[in-house]
């Protein structure tokens, strides 16, 4: 069992005596603790591949990624520690809580096109969704995370979504908590 599927009893209801579960995912939305990014890219070419990077906080990061593209098969393949070149982290990306009243922010940042020296090590399976490279227009796939992956605190990991056909549209969407 994951995080995402345990559950966190509260109290008995005074009434019926019943007692109520919810999934870790929703009460770190009740905290005001759940947050998400979506990255889109409608260019994503052979050459020309998506790159994502987390720089994590002190806390761990557990996530969840959607993912949709249109076009060619899409691998999708994580790193652990790679080498940032002194070009900087790329561009930031906007992180919003799930609880839009909600003031907290996370300790993760996450960047597009990073400037790498090194990939550094690959740390999960490569993800694969395939697609048509003759029919682009017409090849949708869909990836959703099951389980929770979990981000080490203070670790830094690129995240790269390689096409094997010019312009394919990447929707790379994520939310997470931390602890």
């Amino acid at each position: 069992m994951n995080g995402w599927e345990k559950g966190i009893d509260v109290p008995k209801d005074p009434k019926t005596g019943a007692v109520v579960k919810i999934s870790l995912e929703a009460a770190a939305s009740n905290n005001g603790n759940l947050f998400g990014f979506s990255v889109y890219n409608n260019n994503v070419d052979i050459a020309g591949p998506l790159e994502i990077l987390y720089k994590v906080g002190a806390k761990n990061v557990h996530l969840k990624r959607f993912l949709q593209s249109i076009g060619g098969t899409v691998q999708i393949i994580v790193y652990k520690d790679p080498t940032i070149a002194a070009e900087g982290d790329g561009d930031a990306v906007d992180i919003y809580n799930q609880d839009n009243v909600s003031a907290n922010t996370p300790l993760v940042t996450v960047f597009t096109s990073p400037t790498t020296t090194d990939d550094g090590d690959q740390c999960f399976e490569t993800s694969t969704m395939l697609g048509s490279a003759a029919n682009v227009t017409l090849a949708l796939s869909t990836l959703t995370d099951d389980a929770s992956r979990v981000l080490t605190a203070n670790t830094n990991y690129l995240v790269r979504v390689s096409a094997i056909a010019d312009n394919t549209i990447v929707d790379y969407a994520v939310q997470f908590y931390e602890d």
